[in-house]
């Protein structure tokens, strides 16, 4: 049985993490702690729902960085799964490659669920609203993927102030 790890709460300090990201570069949090970050999570690549979790971020992501946020997308996906989905799908941010799950399981979104009355492991959808001291200020778990974008600036936008890009 895989190890659960408990969700950090809102108000917690955001897990460190060092991924590969989309660009080939090891990143980690503390490179992003000047702004407020939108960091979400997702199963897989091409899954409808994700996709469409991607692409409303895609959609507004001008708004995002209007008002100085930076949004990462992380998922248990390849490098080369990463390059090919953003080139399909026209992604203007980095997604970050947690191949071992550590990250996922840090967040506490490597979860059990049931797939056609089948207990799986998987990742579960949630996005983490991170500031710029790293703490957690809002989760979103499960969100419907086709509104989600506006209700994480919605957010932001009135519980963060973002400063002006």
């Amino acid at each position: 049985m895989p190890e659960i790890a408990e969700q950090p709460r809102e108000n917690d300090l955001a897990p460190d993490f060092v991924l590969t990201a989309s660009n080939g570069d090891e990143v980690s949090l503390g490179e992003f702690q000047d702004r407020p970050l939108v960091l979400f999570f997702y199963p897989k690549n091409n899954a409808p729902e994700d996709v469409k979790l991607a692409c409303d971020f895609r959609d507004h992501f001008e708004e995002f960085i209007k008002i100085g946020v930076r949004i990462l997308g992380i998922s248990v996906e390849t490098l080369d799964s990463h390059t090919k989905f953003i080139t399909k799908y026209h992604i203007p941010f980095l997604l970050l490659c947690d191949t071992d799950m550590k990250a996922s399981r840090r967040y506490g979104v490597f979860k059990p669920r049931t797939l056609d009355g089948i207990k799986v492991w998987g990742i579960e959808r949630t996005t983490f609203v991170i500031d710029e001291k790293s703490k957690i200020r809002k989760i979103f778990p499960n969100p419907e993927p086709t509104s989600h974008a506006e209700d994480v600036l919605r957010f932001i936008r009135e519980n963060i102030t973002p400063r002006e890009s």
